[in-house]
């Protein structure tokens, strides 16, 4: 199953923010609902090693460098809660969490493996929350 593509001018950008050259999205897509009452507590997540046909056919070896949420829902969709949580210091502060709380058709990046922040998904008060998850691919 081929990757999904990224933009050119994506692709364009320095190697330097993605961990290396950028070959396209990972096939490994999720959907996930959280309903209320449900969280993802606080966690890491980890870089992969990836085999995929990215461009032309041909198996590329590549590592997942950066997580990539796609959110469906917000709190206009009825969707109270389920923020985003990062915390800078590797503890669970509340002065120093930057929360970003879901909005429908807003993409969210950040890296993962041994620069990924820790983070959870805060517990959906009503409604639902949906999220469309990959990560960025870069060659190995």
């Amino acid at each position: 199953m081929p990757g999904l593509r990224l933009t050119p001018a994506v692709l364009a950008l320095d190697d330097y923010p993605w961990g290396g050259d950028v070959v396209g999205l990972s096939p490994n897509i999720r959907i996930y609902r959280y309903s209320a009452g449900q969280f993802f507590d606080a966690h890491y997540d980890d870089s992969n090693a990836i085999t995929s046909e990215f461009d032309q056919g041909t198996p590329i070896s590549t590592k997942t460098t950066w997580t990539l949420l796609l959110y469906l829902t917000s709190e206009a969709d009825g969707c109270r809660g389920g923020e985003t949580v990062f915390f800078p210091h590797d503890r669970r502060v509340a002065r120093e969490e930057v929360a970003v709380p879901p909005e429908t058709g807003m993409l969210l990046l950040h890296k993962h493996g041994d620069d990924c922040m820790m983070h959870e998904g805060r517990e959906v008060m009503a409604g639902e929350k949906w999220i469309i998850r990959s990560d960025i691919c870069v060659r190995r």
